[in-house]
C-alpha cells in the first residue's frame, strides 16, 4: 500500500484504484499476451 501511495503522491496516478488497474493490465499483458508463441500449439 505504501508503494501505491507513493505513486499517487508523485502524481503518476490520480488514485490507488488507477494504479492497481494499470498493474493488472501490465500483468495480463506480460503473462498472457507476452507469452504468445511460447505455448504448445504454434498458431
Amino acid at each position: 500500500m505504501e508503494a501505491l501511495d507513493e505513486l499517487v503522491s508523485r502524481r503518476y496516478y490520480p488514485h490507488r484504484a488507477e494504479a492497481i488497474r494499470a498493474a493488472i493490465r501490465d500483468l495480463i499483458e506480460v503473462e498472457l499476451w507476452g507469452r504468445k508463441g511460447h505455448g504448445k500449439t504454434g498458431r
